[in-house]
């Protein structure tokens, strides 16, 4: 049986809370509702945060295996789409969001010196 309010919330479930709060409290803010956030003054207490879930990423060998079924995998637009973008939210640690909004003009063209070449100081 279910027995929510049987013993205190445990620290995770404070964090969650008061992040639904202030989340809730922002969104009535920015809808003209109330006046001010009573919630935006308080912080989630940092062992309430959670934890980096490592379960949720590939090792070296599974990643290994996967960029060797990108690369085994016939040349259409959607897997070529597949074969820049896994390779990318992998190397920057960018997420899926993130990478979805992005547009070329977040892109800057750097030009680097070739490799043996000594690079030019500019001052």
């Amino acid at each position: 049986m279910w027995r929510p309010f049987e013993r205190p919330l445990s620290p995770l479930a404070q964090g969650y809370a008061l992040g639904v709060f202030n989340n809730l409290y922002r969104f009535l803010v920015d809808q003209d509702y109330l006046m001010g956030n009573p919630w935006h003054g308080i912080h989630v207490p940092r062992e309430a945060r959670p934890a980096l879930d490592v379960g949720r990423s590939l090792t070296e060998d599974q990643w290994a295996f996967m960029l060797a079924q990108l690369d085994a995998l016939p040349p259409t637009l959607a897997h070529q789409r597949l074969q820049v973008a896994l390779p990318l939210l992998h190397a920057t640690g960018l997420r899926l969001s993130e990478v979805v909004a992005a547009t070329t003009a977040y892109l800057e063209w750097v030009s680097l010196p070739r490799p043996g070449t000594p690079a030019r100081i500019e001052n």
